[in-house]
């Protein structure tokens, strides 16, 4: 089964991200909010896999994280292994990058209402460690709310995989107190991209993107999937890298 045209191939290879129209249905759009919702609501404790993104700012006034990171509901959410987003986002995958491509890591991130703290510019290649041969890697971002700019939707610098990672630094430069990378950019280089529920964004490993914060009265929640080789994986893993709990510092040294 083929989900992407020549042009969605060749948009993707000239400018590193990707936007793909009614990706899942509003059912499903549905269950996934309704399941995701237990690790929220204390019915499942998702323990040290749920982080606040956007620690480096401080205490949140609102009570909430100030971004929210789950990282792998699918280990509390077992029917999200064998739902029509994992399914499909793997097809988009292998039909981008080679049919060896597997899924590295899922997670969940949120932004509450008013909780107004955008996700700094970054390279999601910054935070690889050390020693990675085949650099192959997709990120899939599903909306699961709207995603407007007053939300939080996403925003990408078109063509920028083509170059090498920019130098990052830990947000708030505390690595204690922080999640989250930086680096520098700003909208001025960038697309905006806000997109309806059930459609889904894809974007390079080497992409700059961003979102600003949430200042409105209305969640903004994404579940996100990502793919590399399989070979790579395995290699991940046989350092101890696995997404769970793990921090990368400036040297790119597992902490």
């Amino acid at each position: 089964m083929n989900l992407l045209e020549l042009k969605h191939i060749n948009f993707y290879k000239e400018n590193g991200y990707l936007v793909l129209k009614n990706f899942v249905n509003k059912n499903d759009i549905n269950d996934y909010i309704n399941n995701l919702e237990k690790l929220h609501d204390g019915t499942i404790d998702p323990g040290n896999q749920k982080n606040d993104l956007g620690r480096h700012e401080g205490k949140s006034k609102t009570g909430k994280e100030n971004i929210t990171q789950i990282m792998f509901p699918s280990d509390f959410i077992s029917s999200l292994n064998t739902s029509s987003f994992f399914t499909k986002s793997q097809i988009v995958a292998r039909e981008l990058l080679g049919n060896d491509m597997e899924r590295d890591m899922d997670m969940v991130v949120e932004k509450f209402p008013f909780t107004n703290t955008p996700t700094p510019w970054h390279q999601d290649s910054a935070y690889w460690p050390k020693g990675m041969k085949d650099t192959r890697s997709l990120s899939c971002w599903l909306a699961l709310d709207d995603a407007t700019l007053d939300n939080g939707c996403m925003w990408y610098v078109p063509r920028s995989h083509m170059g090498t990672t920019r130098k990052h630094n830990w947000a708030g430069n505390d690595e204690k107190n922080s999640y989250a990378l930086i680096t520098e950019c700003d909208e001025s280089e960038g697309i905006a991209c806000p997109i309806p529920a059930g459609d889904m964004i894809v974007h390079d490993g080497r992409t700059l993107h961003y979102s600003r914060g949430n200042s409105t009265a209305k969640r903004r929640r994404a579940l996100i999937t990502n793919y590399r080789s399989e070979e790579m994986i395995k290699w991940e893993r046989s350092i101890g890298y696995n997404h769970r709990n793990e921090k990368i510092d400036d040297n790119n040294v597992i902490s």
